[in-house]
């Protein structure tokens, strides 16, 4: 196994398409506060400095735009190739292969989120001053939480699909109908006091990082998440054990 981890982080750090994509996701931080600290007045200036600028660049995902693309691409990469079926070949099992992946995947993902909790930080002091760091810590661990959700969703889809086209396309494009679908089941249902947008994982990333929030929504919020995250990971292992290379 641990050969089979240190396998997947060589391959994840000879990944052009890591950096790439962790310098768009700089460049798009960087000319969002330009443009922002542009039109914001004095009185919005607190609102902008680093330590609120980390979780407002979090709320506002770049790295759910930016990372569902690198995991499709770094997760598919070995089936695209056939390479897959060498590692097989050597006595790897199909679990092993997958946790591997897993592991290496989820690490990029926390790479790519301290960067923007760092650099949106340093953007935020340079251009409004540092502020008061308050409670903003313990939001960046909540979203962080609801973000292993949603790794869970990117890996899962990726392995299904294993076409770097159809898996970037279903992990951007696809997984946003699902609020639009869940709002058409609650028509249907003609559910009232429920809203099963609620519980799906796109209205958890906001709830973890609002100071409004109570605190049995962020319960809910981050044990809904790590659920979230379970069930993928399971339900990719069991497709990925019968699927075909």
């Amino acid at each position: 196994m641990g050969k089979m981890i240190r396998f997947e982080f060589n391959r994840l750090f000879n990944q052009r398409s890591f950096y790439i994509c962790t310098l768009i996701m700089a460049a798009m931080i960087l000319i969002t506060s330009i443009m922002a600290g542009t039109f914001a007045d004095v009185a919005s200036a607190d609102s902008l400095c680093g330590w609120d600028n980390v979780s407002v660049f979090i709320q506002m995902s770049q790295i759910l735009t930016v990372f569902p693309i690198f995991a499709s691409i770094f997760v598919c990469d070995d089936f695209n190739s056939g390479i897959i079926k060498n590692i097989y070949s050597r006595g790897y099992s199909r679990g092993k292969v997958y946790l591997g992946k897993y592991i290496s995947s989820l690490f990029s993902m926390f790479l790519m989120y301290i960067f923007i909790a760092v650099f949106s930080f340093v953007v935020g002091t340079i251009m409004w001053g540092a502020g008061s760091m308050e409670d903003i810590p313990v939001k960046i661990a909540l979203q962080f939480i609801v973000m292993i959700g949603y790794h869970g969703l990117f890996y899962t889809i990726a392995i299904i699909i294993g076409r770097t086209g159809g898996a970037i396309a279903v992990n951007i494009i696809g997984t946003s109908f699902i609020p639009l679908i869940l709002n058409l089941l609650e028509s249907l249902l003609k559910l009232k006091k429920v809203h099963l947008t609620d519980y799906w994982i796109d209205s958890f990333l906001e709830t973890a990082g609002s100071s409004s929030s109570s605190s049995g929504d962020i319960a809910k919020a981050v044990v809904l998440s790590l659920v979230y995250a379970v069930v993928f990971f399971i339900a990719g292992f069991a497709i990925n054990s019968k699927k075909q290379v």
